[in-house]
């Protein structure tokens, strides 16, 4: 999985949070969230499980149980978690987010754009899916697709950082590297210490005869590593 698409658990899980209808009895997710946050994400899915079989309408929990699932490689039963969401919660772009990612580990990258395009209509103002999309794009080798929404995930969240480094993920393939060095930059403003955009960003110096530049930035990525 490349990590240019990751899943927001967080940002989710409190959009759902805010919409929830509130029951009469509340489910707890104390045991649940300890064996996540532990990484024992199996034991979490069986926790969930439990709750989202005493409480069907429970979706937060069946997104965490996508989530675990997700961690562990198993993208259809994270899909088939996520798609839980969806049918509850109509309205949840985050769902049809995360779901679009588990296609995407899938191959199924028709159903994966679907469901991208279907979070931004949503929600316009998410960047992830606008980012999710254009790295879709990308990999289909559609760069001006690709370009596309990449420009329209920064416009939505002017710090979309992943969206700053797919684009210039892009930028660099298309030998346009003082465009892909703004864009590392505009990261490490808020970044400084990232030893990945450090390195990035000194390969693409090196390929722009930058030759000084390039060395001080992988003297940056290697110190920034060891400390």
């Amino acid at each position: 999985m490349n990590n240019n698409i990751k899943v927001n658990l967080i940002v989710a899980a409190l959009m759902i949070l805010s919409c929830a209808e509130k029951p009469s009895e509340k489910p707890d997710y104390s045991a649940a969230e300890i064996a996540y946050r532990n990484g024992q994400y199996d034991s979490a899915i069986v926790l969930y499980k439990q709750i989202t079989d005493k409480f069907p309408e429970e979706y937060l929990a069946y997104f965490s149980s996508g989530s675990c699932k997700f961690n562990l490689g198993d993208y259809q039963g994270a899909a088939d978690d996520y798609g839980k969401v969806i049918e509850i919660r109509e309205d949840n772009f985050i769902g049809y987010d995360s779901r679009g990612i588990c296609y995407f580990n899938l191959e199924l990258l028709e159903k994966a754009k679907d469901d991208f395009k279907k979070a931004i209509k949503i929600q316009p103002q998410y960047p992830d899916a606008f980012s999710n999309l254009g790295y879709l794009f990308f990999v289909e080798g559609e760069n001006d697709s690709a370009l596309f929404y990449y420009n329209e995930a920064i416009k939505s969240y002017s710090y979309s950082l992943p969206a700053y480094f797919n684009r210039a993920t892009l930028y660099d393939t298309l030998g346009q590297y003082q465009q892909a060095v703004a864009d590392l930059n505009e990261i490490l403003k808020i970044d400084s210490l990232n030893a990945v955009v450090l390195n990035l960003r000194g390969k693409i110096k090196l390929k722009a005869g930058d030759k000084k530049g390039a060395d001080e930035d992988f003297k940056k990525s290697q110190n920034t590593k060891m400390q």
